[in-house]
């Protein structure tokens, strides 16, 4: 998971920021990955609602790689 929240490789680099990214998820209790897994997965799919947006709106979307 590392490397997808740091930027251009910027994983395999020891910084400040990398150290402290890295304590934060070791430091997460199993069972609330699990929770927020099991949201990711369970979670609504708006996409067919979008077209209905009347503001002015920024959407942004990635691909899901593995």
């Amino acid at each position: 998971m590392l490397p997808k929240m740091v930027a251009g490789g910027n994983a395999d680099v020891t910084t400040e920021v990398v150290r402290e990214l890295k304590a934060i998820m070791e430091a997460c209790p199993v069972h609330t990955i699990e929770h927020a897994l099991a949201a990711m997965r369970d979670r609504f799919d708006y996409q067919p609602t979008l077209s209905r947006i009347a503001a002015p709106t920024l959407i942004i979307a990635g691909k899901w790689t593995c």
